[in-house]
């Protein structure tokens, strides 16, 4: 039986989680609200980084995260101490199911 897998986005500024997506069965979902939130996500890394205000945290998701969270799934930003990344997780029916 083939386990069936859902999708999730967050968005970390150090190790606080500021955003973070719907649950998703399909990845392309993850990433079209990705796309559909830069402003949302851009005003909480403002609320949590030091660093960034949000039309930098805007410019730098534009520009840098989705163009490289459409390729390669995350985006971490070591100057700025903030990351981005898809989590897989299987949906599991039953306990049994995931002994397996």
């Amino acid at each position: 039986m083939e386990v069936q897998k859902c999708y999730y986005a967050s968005f970390n500024v150090g190790n606080v989680e500021v955003w973070g997506s719907g649950l998703y069965l399909e990845k392309d979902s993850v990433i079209k609200e990705i796309e559909e939130s830069i402003e949302e996500v851009a005003e909480r890394i403002e609320c949590f980084s030091i660093f960034v205000d949000e039309d930098k945290a805007k410019e730098i998701l534009e520009k840098n995260v989705v163009p490289n969270f459409k390729q390669y799934e995350e985006y971490k930003d070591k100057e700025n101490n903030f990351d981005f990344f898809i989590l897989e997780q299987p949906i599991w029916e039953n306990y049994e199911q995931k002994k397996r």
